[in-house]
């Protein structure tokens, strides 16, 4: 099922999808699905395709798509080839991420503080003792600004699991069918809408002509009576 976030929460989504396509499909669908990753702004984190002849083919593919843009991902992705399963999975982030966070503004806080104390240092020693601890700070806001940018990326990007498996038994008739339909369905749909115009134009014709019709009739029944 659907993964619903919590407004207010920092949240990591997944999710992981099994497709089934023909054996000699399985290349041509991984491709459709590298492609489909770019389009929705992700990339392809890693890929493995296996297509051996008489045995069995498959590609793994794990991709990271936008975040927000994970729903919509996994639609297009059910529209490639007949879906075997899907699950989707959330986990909260938010307390991983408001400690980067704190580890960020202390390490900045305290480099300041350093700054602070090397302007007002007169000594030698002060001077050189607080250039040193100056750098081990330096240090470690870059540690806290990474790993906290590092969970902003957890919760900015979902991993999605790709499985595309080798079945003998989906052949290219089954797309063949649905587009088959697809265009018969948009053939009846023309069809249907030339015969509704055809008759507003040709049932006000044949009332007329049959109105003519009938006094034509009458008309020659008078002539009659009046010999």
């Amino acid at each position: 099922g659907g993964a619903a976030s919590a407004p207010g929460r920092v949240q990591q989504l997944a999710a992981t999808v099994s497709l089934a396509a023909a054996p000699t499909e399985v290349q041509a669908i991984a491709d459709r699905v590298a492609r489909l990753a770019v389009s929705d702004g992700g990339f392809v984190q890693s890929s493995h395709v296996q297509v051996q002849q008489g045995s069995t083919s498959e590609a793994n593919l794990t991709l990271r798509l936008p975040s927000a843009r994970l729903s919509a991902a996994l639609a297009s992705l059910g529209q490639l080839a007949p879906e075997r399963g899907e699950s989707q999975s959330l986990q909260d982030i938010t307390d991983a991420y408001d400690a980067a966070r704190r580890r960020l503004a202390d390490a900045t806080a305290e480099r300041q503080a350093l700054l602070r104390a090397l302007s007002a240092a007169s000594s030698e020693g002060q001077i050189d003792s607080l250039r040193e601890r100056l750098s081990q700070a330096r240090s470690a806001v870059a540690q806290a600004r990474s790993a906290l940018q590092a969970v902003s990326q957890r919760a900015s990007t979902a991993e999605v699991e790709v499985t595309v498996i080798g079945d003998a038994h989906v052949g290219s008739e089954g797309p063949t069918l649905h587009r088959g339909l697809h265009d018969a369905g948009r053939v009846l749909t023309v069809t249907l809408i030339v015969l509704l115009i055809a008759a507003a134009v040709l049932v006000p014709l044949a009332l007329l002509l049959a109105a003519l019709a009938t006094g034509r009739s009458a008309w020659r029944r008078y002539q009659r009576e009046r010999t």
